[in-house]
């Protein structure tokens, strides 16, 4: 069950269990999964350049601060700039609902796949990525490993996207 809108953040409590999101718009139901772009390692390591940076700052300021401590302070500075870049922008995420796959590559940027549509998920383990297939087995769409940062996670949304196709089929059967 999510608490928050996959796309914006905010929160779903005492909403209904299938609406629109009241500040984006997003379509979701509680049931959907998200699979987000991991940003704690980030953190971390911003944080420990962050502390280095400082180190090498005091260090010139204590002893007077020359080229070397110029030099050496440069490759920590381009560093902080790349993480920062990296933590501001807005992570990749997949929504799994029981109607749609929802491929959110930034807040403006999203590619919808009509879980009716999927026919077969498969794990690629020498590339990382997600194959999607369609009824008639071609490939519809690739979901690139960096969507998810591992193999693992990458594993457990291809069986929930199998697993959502396969009641869909069973439903649209039985029905």
């Amino acid at each position: 069950m999510i608490s928050r809108c996959p796309n914006c953040g905010y929160s779903l409590r005492g909403l209904p269990e299938e609406y629109l999101c009241p500040e984006c718009g997003f379509s979701y139901d509680v049931n959907c999964v998200v699979f987000a772009e991991p940003r704690n390692a980030w953190k971390g390591l911003a944080v420990l350049n962050s502390v280095i940076l400082l180190a090498f700052a005091a260090r010139g300021v204590l002893r007077g601060w020359s080229e070397a401590d110029s030099l050496s302070i440069l490759p920590f500075g381009v560093m902080m700039l790349g993480w920062l870049w990296h933590l501001s922008r807005p992570p990749k995420r997949i929504v799994i609902s029981s109607q749609e796959i929802v491929l959110l590559k930034t807040n403006q940027e999203r590619q919808t796949i009509a879980m009716s549509l999927v026919g077969d998920a498969h794990w690629s383990w020498t590339t990382g990525d997600i194959h999607l297939y369609g009824m008639d087995g071609e490939e519809m769409v690739t979901i690139e490993r960096r969507f998810l940062a591992s193999n693992a996670r990458a594993k457990r949304a291809v069986a929930e996207i199998e697993s959502r196709s396969r009641k869909r089929c069973q439903q649209t059967v039985s029905g």
